[in-house]
């Protein structure tokens, strides 16, 4: 009944709007979820040292580079209600300081990788196989972190002005060249030479330069109301400006950065607990990706939506598109839910190179992944769409800290290394820990306190 008063209070027009701004972002992160995914399948030819290794590498360039999305999503709050409020110089402002910050932050992030590269690799597993693997990989893709510092802002730009689908498509034409490279390097196909995980960074390089060039020349040739000068790079010298975009944004980046080492940490434990505990993760996780890559696309187009009924200062407005969202988009996770939990005989065809011990942990994991849908969907409604919004980031911050770091990765290592439980008991503790965000994040959002207006 609620989701159908909320409907009533928007125009007809509403869904389409939705589903325009949140279709182009859905099929970006379905690719960008199928490139790893490729990844996966291809090196797993070459066996489950490699495929470990390319997990394993992908989750530590996460852990780094989630800290330029805690950069960005600071732009983005700002960004909305600017747009929202037709002021154009504050939105290039938001995302200029957005890159600024990015590229300092990245510096010595990239150095470290050159230096260092499988330092990380260390914690996760004792398997001098994977950490070769694994640090021959982060040397070379390691340094493009300084390209994530210009494209993801400037992506982020073009979806706040609703130009969702200039990203998607540059992105496609990125990952079809890194996936054409990835068929030429890792096989050694048209006379190339055969480098395996090797070639499969260098392709993640190549595809990753194109992707940058081609956002630079559509933001400066097509999109001039986000195309950032260096006048607008230099306001993190303007001290009243720069506190109130980290007012926003610190919380954000301590928040991803929590969120992506707990990520970390769980692969950690998976990795303590064998490399085939850990090769089945790893399988899983582009699968689990290219899923939810629907949802966060929708938690994104609400969360711009939202924000630009807040920074117009159209309050019920945006309860009521919250409301709504809130009522279909996790009804919606229990369906795909269950498409993943049905699709398990499939694995067997997906990846016939994995030992059978390996494939009946991962159908046991998969399983149990559908059952849990909803409720990633819910709290990504909640937390990404809703609450980011009003820019209510330091509560976000503090339910993530509680609900990850107080409940789900403590209660998953207690599993696996005091209890002795197998993966898939193990991974009930991701459950726990979005159960527990889900009740405190709904208290949140019924409060109305992330009901504000950040453009005055």
């Amino acid at each position: 009944m609620n989701a159908v008063v909320a409907l009533e209070s928007l125009e007809t027009g509403f869904t389409k709007k939705l589903i325009a701004l949140a279709l182009p972002i859905c099929v970006q992160m379905v690719l960008f979820n199928m490139l790893s995914l490729v990844d996966v399948l291809m090196l797993g030819a070459f066996g489950e040292a490699q495929v470990a290794a390319a997990g394993l590498a992908s989750r530590i360039m996460f852990v780094t580079v989630i800290v330029l999305v805690g950069v960005a999503a600071g732009a983005t709050i700002l960004g909305a209600q600017y747009y929202g409020a037709k002021n154009h110089e504050g939105l290039k402002t938001a995302y200029g300081m957005a890159i600024a910050v990015g590229l300092l932050l990245m510096i010595p992030v990239a150095l470290a990788f050159l230096i260092w590269p499988a330092a990380m690799a260390m914690i996760a597993t004792a398997d001098p196989v994977v950490l070769n693997y694994t640090g021959q990989y982060l040397m070379i893709m390691g340094p493009t972190v300084l390209m994530s510092a210009l494209i993801i802002p400037l992506e982020s730009a073009m979806r706040t002005i609703h130009a969702t689908q200039a990203p998607t498509w540059i992105s496609a034409i990125a990952i079809a060249t890194n996936i054409f490279f990835n068929w030429l390097l890792i096989f050694g196909n048209w006379g190339m030479p055969q480098l395996e995980i090797v070639g499969a960074a260098w392709a993640s390089v190549i595809g990753r330069t194109v992707h940058l060039l081609l956002c630079v020349l559509v933001v400066y040739r097509v999109y001039p109301v986000i195309a950032v000068r260096w006048l607008h790079l230099l306001q993190i010298f303007d001290w009243a400006k720069l506190a109130r975009f980290a007012k926003l944004s610190v919380p954000l980046i301590i928040n991803e950065s929590l969120w992506v080492l707990g990520i970390f940490a769980y692969g950690v434990i998976y990795g303590r607990m064998g490399t085939a505990e850990l090769a089945t993760v790893n399988m899983l996780t582009p699968i689990e990706g290219v899923m939810i890559s629907v949802f966060v696309g929708l938690a994104i187009a609400t969360s711009i939506l939202v924000g630009n009924e807040l920074g117009a200062g159209r309050f019920g407005r945006a309860r009521a598109i919250a409301r709504y969202l809130l009522w279909v988009l996790p009804a919606s996770g229990v369906v795909a839910g269950g498409l993943i939990a049905l699709s398990y005989p499939l694995l067997k065809h997906v990846y016939p190179g994995v030992s059978a011990e390996t494939l009946s942990m991962a159908e046991n994991l998969l399983i149990l992944l559908g059952l849990i849908m909803w409720s990633k969907v819910l709290n990504m409604v909640l937390i990404l769409g809703i609450l980011r919004a009003g820019g209510d980031n330091n509560f976000v911050l503090y339910s993530e800290v509680v609900s990850m770091w107080g409940v789900g990765v403590p209660l998953a290592a207690l599993m696996a290394f005091v209890l002795g439980w197998p993966l898939y008991l193990v991974f009930l503790a991701t459950f726990i820990e979005e159960f527990i965000k889900a009740i405190m994040g709904f208290w949140r959002y019924r409060s109305g306190k992330w009901l504000k207006n950040l453009a005055q």
